[in-house]
């Protein structure tokens, strides 16, 4: 599981400023250590006296080659830290994009921003990310006001983080974005695609296998007069509907290929 800059322009192309990383597209430019010091910088004047917030987007990939699952993300927060810290989790569309904003103090219309903490992430629930699958990070960093030396600062140029200024007076407590994870322990298949015609036959494959499933491989239709299947995996369109496989190991690992059977 990696996280990436965004670009506005296009996919794949190298971002070098991070704080032009205002959604878009997965950059080709990872986030080194997933240092917030590195995305937001420094706070200027106008930042701190219009306390304003600021809005950096993020792309995390899963970039193993197996499925993850009981997603978890949050960022600890650290007592007298200058900066407050939010994330929101967002799906991209069918182009791979998150929602793109202007500015960095433009907040994104389509997130719903959270407090986290270690014990209190946000919860991807039994989601499953494929390799390759991604989703959008939204980061929102405001200004604690409340913490003693915050509006001394305002008489300076810019307020700076550790990450960028190790010796300011005036220092942002450096933080990360922390993913935890389980690899799936379900058997993953495909087909060529998930909606057929009576009469068609169709050929499941599997994909993935946990470690943990020992073949041979039995399969079974649950809904036999919609579809049926035999012993090597073939199955036939037989009536309109929705329909699932089960595919079972012989040590009990199982998964399901869904399918959805329309008329010829």
């Amino acid at each position: 599981m990696k996280l990436f800059y965004t670009a506005i322009s296009k996919p794949g192309v190298q971002q070098n400023r991070p704080t032009l990383s205002l959604g878009g597209f997965k950059s080709a430019s990872q986030v080194s250590n997933d240092a917030l010091g590195a995305l937001f910088g420094s706070i200027s004047q106008r930042t701190i006296k219009q306390n304003l917030s600021e809005y950096i987007g993020l792309i995390c990939e899963n970039t193993m080659d197996y499925p993850v699952t009981n997603i978890e993300i949050w960022m600890p927060k650290i007592p007298g830290n200058f900066a407050v810290f939010q994330l929101a989790v967002v799906e991209l569309n069918t182009n791979k994009e998150m929602e793109s904003i202007p500015t960095v103090h433009s907040k994104p219309i389509h997130a719903d921003f959270y407090d986290t903490d270690i014990g209190d992430p946000i919860s991807l629930g039994d989601a499953i990310m494929m390799p390759g699958d991604q989703f959008g990070i939204w980061v929102k960093r405001s200004l604690d006001l409340s913490v003693d030396g915050i509006a001394k600062s305002a008489n300076c140029d810019y307020l700076y983080s550790n990450f960028e200024k190790p010796n300011t007076k005036n220092p942002i407590e450096e933080q990360s974005i922390n993913i935890s994870f389980e690899n799936s322990q379900f058997i993953y298949c495909a087909t060529t695609s998930p909606i057929y015609k009576v009469g068609d036959e169709i050929q499941i494959k599997i994909t993935f296998l946990p470690a943990n499933a020992i073949g041979p491989f039995t399969y079974t239709s649950l809904v036999p007069s919609i579809i049926s299947v035999d012993d090597n995996g073939l199955c036939e369109a037989l009536g309109v509907g929705v329909a699932e496989i089960e595919v079972k190991s012989s040590n009990g690992v199982i998964g399901i290929c869904k399918f959805e059977i329309i008329k010829a």
